[in-house]
C-alpha cells in the first residue's frame, strides 16, 4: 500500500486503521531508487489515515525520513507485524 507522513511526535510512530495502538510494525520502502528496501520499526499511536485517502499508514515525519524522502509526499510500502 501507500504511506504518507505527518509531523507529530518526531519519533518512530504511525497512524493506522488496521492495527491497534501499541502494535509494532516493520515498514519497508517498496519504491524504485536508492531508498528501496529500507526499513523502520514503528509503534502505532494514532488512528488514520482516513479510508478515502487510499493510504494504509501515516508515518511520523521522523520515521518517514529514515526510509524515504518526505518531499515525495507518499511512497509504496510493505507492512509486517513485529512480535
Amino acid at each position: 500500500g501507500e504511506a504518507s507522513w505527518y509531523a507529530w511526535k518526531n519519533g518512530d510512530f504511525a497512524a493506522s486503521r488496521d492495527f491497534p495502538k501499541g502494535a509494532k510494525l516493520k515498514v519497508t520502502n517498496q519504491s524504485d531508487g536508492k531508498n528501496q528496501g529500507k526499513t523502520v520499526i514503528i509503534t502505532i499511536n494514532d488512528y488514520g489515515p482516513e479510508e478515502w485517502t487510499g493510504r494504509i499508514i501515516d508515518l511520523d515525519k521522523a520515521a518517514y525520513q529514515k526510509i524515504g524522502n518526505p518531499k515525495g509526499g507518499i511512497m509504496p510500502v510493505r507492512i509486517k507485524l513485529v512480535d
